[in-house]
Order: structure tokens, then sequence, then C-alpha cells
């Protein structure tokens, strides 16, 4: 998750002094973004994705992923009868 917030106060930065917020590659070249979905020989990725349509994606997955974490402790903590 924290990741995921560093790409959005990057990309969202980006946006916002109007540089391209693309990643850079191993050798200093500025790569557009992708978004894949990974499932093995059925995978499937989108190339050159704008960032205005990446960033709300990403936002959604971190609220998703913190959300999840959230339920996940909870359930935790019944399980083990801890006090809040």
């Amino acid at each position: 998750m924290s990741k995921g917030k560093n790409l959005i106060e990057k990309m969202e930065e980006a946006i916002n002094t109007g540089t391209p917020p693309n990643p850079i590659d191993p050798y200093g070249r500025e790569q557009a973004l992708k978004l894949g979905v990974p499932s093995g020989e059925h995978s499937h990725t989108l190339f050159d994705v704008n960032p205005r349509l990446a960033l709300p994606v990403i936002r959604a997955h971190v609220a998703e992923k913190q959300k999840q974490l959230v339920e996940e402790c909870e359930r935790a903590r019944i399980e083990l009868d801890l006090p809040y």
C-alpha cells in the first residue's frame, strides 16, 4: 500500500506541474504507463495508459486493499479475542 500511495503522490504532483508522470526505465528512458492484468497465458496489458485515467484506478486499488486490511485485522482481533 505504501508503494501505491507513493505512486499516487508522484502522479498527482506530476499532473499538477504539467510534467509527464511516466516511470523511468533502468536506462533512464521515460516509459509510458501500462495497466496489466496478469493471469498466466490469459494475461492482458494496456499500453500507453493516460495518467488521468490510471490515477483513479490506482486510488481505488489502494482503497480496496486498505479496506481488506482493516477487515482482516478485525477478524484476527475477534479470533484472538483481543480488546480494541
